[in-house]
């Protein structure tokens, strides 16, 4: 097939457009696919229509009470993914030197909410008493810190 001088710029010009039509439709979607998302909030949604994650813990702070026997709180500092979120349970447990503790969030699985972080504080009491003395770390949802009992953290009670 022989096209005319007359019809090869009008030929050029039409794949050219063809080409950046194709061009941007392609760059139009990889960008909202992967830079433009919605933020996710990864969690497992439970019978009650709530979809459960941890809270993302930034830091955490130890608050050692002057007392006998000791009393020790964790206050974990972090944030949630939106105002509709909310801390829903802490768990807490300890395995030989480690208190090991979790805090979970829960969102309506249909809650339309701002994507606005909201920030939080927990203060949780550590199950110290009848503890022996020795250096314990704690851990909430992957960060870590350590505290030291100087002496047994036993109360005792006078012998008659």
């Amino acid at each position: 097939m022989h096209f005319s001088t007359k019809f090869a710029p009008k030929l050029r010009f039409l794949l050219l457009v063809v080409f950046f039509v194709v061009f941007l439709t392609s760059a139009g979607y990889l960008i909202s696919k992967f830079f433009l998302q919605t933020p996710t909030y990864p969690g497992r949604a439970r019978g009650d229509g709530l979809i459960i994650s941890n809270a993302v813990v930034e830091s955490l702070q130890l608050l050692q009470l002057e007392s006998f026997p000791v009393q020790v709180n964790v206050v974990a500092r972090g944030y949630l993914p939106d105002p509709c979120t909310q801390v829903d349970e802490i768990q807490n447990r300890l395995q030989d030197n480690t208190f090991f503790i979790t805090i979970r969030s829960s969102k309506p699985h249909d809650a339309v909410c701002t994507q606005a972080v909201n920030n939080f504080e927990q203060v949780i009491p550590l199950e110290v008493a009848g503890l022996k003395q020795g250096t314990y770390t704690v851990i909430v949802n992957g960060q870590t810190t350590t505290f030291t009992l100087h002496q047994d953290n036993l109360l005792t009670t006078p012998q008659p």
